[in-house]
């Protein structure tokens, strides 16, 4: 429900809003009610009010220039809210605003943006900000607590998980004065649901109060955010130039960074993509393969310092690749079937010759956070939440997570698959002229292997679905474009796919974490829960982890959820995407680029590089050694 309250109405509350805002951080005398720059979900926050900017930005870094970044695919809609069309990637959190935003060297910290102040009680019933009076959009109209409650709606209704999540979190939105806004949020004492909400991106209702979000447009968005599209080529290019009159240019949060416009450029061809960037057609490449980099240390580019390969801690949770499971098929609802696909893929022989040796592979979803089970048994306080669902939970939840299975020779591939067989055999599932059919139908078993990024990812499969055949299993590989990937994994069309997850596991987790693991997830079109996961123990895992007070509750939880998940096989764990050991980000650039002394260690800004700027001698001195403008 939304609904806007009279100012007369509220006068005895907005006295009280008016002086708690009025106060310094911390709680008011007598009321739990807290008013600061900031919210830490967890902890407490690393930089006090008043704090100049970020240690991970450079504030004297100078203005000018062009960041020059590139992917593969396209784009063909600038409307963040639906999952119909892909927008261009920055484009949400370049152009448009949150009411706080995140604190990259921090777990869970956010600081005030478009609100200079928030409020919430002891329960965490309620958040209340404070609008900064300076806060503009695009075309100049202040921004105004009626565009916060139209944001929350259009939310509310996004099919995007990131924009969902703030929308989702608030059950009732209210204006309580002039530059203030209240959200009722819809549960208590849940601090991610108040880090949810502090997120929303704040949309002008004057400008798409009559906008369908269900469609994809190519319609220029007004935002309240440092950067503008200036020009664009649909599907090719988007060129955004930074705001002369950003209203929040000199805020602490901001301070240091968008230093530079940025063009991002779309490539169809992998080929084409990997060689534009040597020839110095973009700047910027984040490494998910290493098989290039032998042959590119040779260049001249690369021995002279003119390209510059970089690797960089990170604390975050990985961004967890494998083979999705779909249970939606009846042929993999036996958690037995599921448990043959771990033995029919030969990691082993996938490393070494279609990774080359680089690249570690996963064991779990949430490897590399304090949800990562490798190697441990349930604490007490795990058990504690697993004990209720002992009847109905595998024995091996219960303990260490069992090794995966290795193959990579002819003799461990014979014992695996023998296993394989067997346990699809005790599943019911009978062999007939060499091939396994279904008990009921005497029809032999197929599956269809969908596959999004064309011949590239396809070369990851072979010896899967080699695997499979011997099994008796025929496997259909299905080779589409990625909208087609997208309207399909909509509807659940797919038996097998490889997926990476729409984003890796915030090391905060909220809201979202339902739209991946929750029950309704299995037949609400267009969720993120891939796999068709539908048990009551991750459901009620998942709820204590998302609405835990405390960090080490939400902690057990998440391992908790994290073996339950382990153990029902929900997919087949590939690779780590870098090429690197796990916690550690491997990219390679054009050297002329000024970097701060420090990098955020959580969630680098790839496709932005908002906290780099332009180094004018070493852009001059490469243009000289190139010979072209770069």
């Amino acid at each position: 429900m939304i609904r806007v309250i009279g100012i007369n109405a509220l006068r005895g509350l907005l006295g009280a809003a008016v002086l708690i805002s009025l106060s310094t951080s911390g709680p008011a005398a007598d009321t739990g009610i807290v008013t600061s720059h900031g919210f830490a979900a967890f902890g407490t926050l690393k930089y006090p009010a008043g704090f100049k900017h970020f240690d991970y930005t450079n504030p004297d870094a100078p203005k000018g220039g062009v960041f020059r970044s590139a992917t593969q695919g396209y784009y063909d809609s600038f409307n963040i809210i639906s999952v119909m069309g892909f927008p261009p990637f920055g484009l949400e959190p370049l152009v448009f605003e949150k009411l706080m935003v995140r604190s990259l060297d921090e777990p869970a910290s956010q600081y005030g943006r478009l609100a200079e102040s928030i409020t919430y009680p002891k329960d965490l019933s309620w958040v209340e900000y404070r609008l900064n009076p300076r806060a503009r959009f695009s075309d100049g109209k202040p921004v105004t607590p009626e565009d916060v409650i139209f944001s929350v709606k259009v939310a509310q209704k996004s099919g995007r998980p990131l924009i969902r999540r703030s929308g989702v979190a608030v059950r009732e939105a209210l204006k309580t004065g002039p530059r203030s806004v209240r959200l009722i949020l819809a549960e208590k004492n849940t601090p991610t649901l108040v880090a949810s909400a502090n997120e929303l991106t704040v949309l002008p209702k004057h400008f798409y109060e009559k906008t369908d979000f269900t469609k994809a447009t190519m319609q220029i968005p007004v935002g309240s955010g440092p950067y503008r599209i200036k020009s664009f080529s649909p599907g090719r290019s988007v060129y955004m130039e930074r705001r002369d009159d950003y209203w929040g240019k000199d805020m602490p949060t901001a301070r240091g960074r968008y230093n530079m416009d940025i063009r991002y450029d779309w490539y169809r061809d992998l080929a084409v993509y990997a060689e534009a960037f040597l020839a110095g057609d973009y700047d910027f490449r984040m490494d998910q393969s290493a098989l290039r980099w032998k042959r590119e240390e040779q260049l001249a580019t690369f021995k002279r310092g003119d390209l510059v390969r970089s690797f960089i801690p990170y604390r975050t949770p990985i961004s967890y690749q494998g083979l999705t499971i779909n249970t939606r098929n009846p042929f993999f609802a036996d958690v037995r079937v599921r448990r043959a696909m771990l033995h029919a893929f030969d990691y082993e022989w996938f490393q070494k010759h279609i990774l080359h040796g680089y690249h570690g592979r996963v064991s779990n979803y949430f490897e590399n956070s304090d949800f990562d089970i490798k190697g441990t048994a349930p604490s007490a306080a795990e058990l504690k939440l697993l004990e209720p669902w002992r009847d109905r939970l595998p024995p091996e939840v219960f303990a260490a997570p069992k090794p995966l299975p290795v193959l990579g020779t002819r003799d461990r591939q014979r014992t695996n698959l023998l296993e394989a067989a067997r346990l699809i055999k005790e599943a019911g599932y009978p062999i007939e002229n060499l091939r396994l059919v279904d008990p009921k139908t005497r029809q032999p078993i197929t599956l269809d292997l969908m596959l999004g990024y064309g011949v590239s990812q396809e070369k990851y499969i072979t010896q899967f679905v080699r695997n499979l055949d011997r099994l008796g299993i025929t496997v259909n590989i299905k080779l589409y474009d990625n909208s087609t990937v997208r309207q399909f994994t909509a509807r659940y069309d797919y038996d097998l796919r490889i997926s990476v997850p729409n984003l890796p596991t915030l090391i905060a987790p909220g809201n979202e974490m339902r739209n991946e693991w929750q029950s309704d997830g299995r037949t609400r079109i267009d969720s993120r829960n891939l796999s068709g996961v539908a048990d009551p123990a991750v459901d009620s895992l998942l709820n204590t982890m998302v609405t835990a007070p405390e960090r080490d509750v939400a902690v057990a939880a998440g391992r908790a959820m994290n073996r339950v998940l382990v153990a029902g096989v929900y997919s087949v764990p590939m690779q780590h995407i870098y090429p690197a050991p796990t916690g550690t980000q491997s990219f390679t650039y054009w050297n002329k680029f000024g970097r701060p002394k420090v990098e955020p260690v959580n969630t680098f800004p790839f496709f932005m590089l908002d906290h780099w700027w332009i180094d004018k001698a070493k852009q001059d001195a490469l243009r000289k050694r190139l010979g072209k403008a770069i």
